[in-house]
């Protein structure tokens, strides 16, 4: 039998990197009812390469504090900033032109 959960509603997203960002760092179990159980998604996921950063310390515990706070892995939050960062640089790239 299915466990009764509270189930949330799916944000609107203004871009397809901010629903990205958002399903990295949300369970989609948590915002499936009714029809929704019944979608398949295939969500082909983007290849990911190591890499290796040398940060301070101070900024890694920010990070890991972060994180435990919005209750997802720091690494996790990490990525999902630095896809926002990039995104960011190349739109002011394209508007500064």
């Amino acid at each position: 039998m299915r466990q009764s959960r509270q189930v949330r509603e799916i944000p609107a997203f203004r871009s397809p990197e901010d629903e990205f960002e958002f399903w990295e760092t949300h369970d989609p179990e948590d915002y499936a009812d009714g029809i929704a159980d019944d979608i398949v998604l295939a969500i082909k996921p983007r290849p990911r390469v190591p890499v290796t950063l040398r940060l301070d310390q101070r900024l890694v515990d920010d990070l890991k504090r972060i994180a435990e706070e919005k209750d997802v892995p720091y690494q996790t939050l990490a990525r999902a900033l630095l896809i926002q960062g990039v995104s960011r640089l190349q739109k002011a790239r394209v508007t500064d032109g």
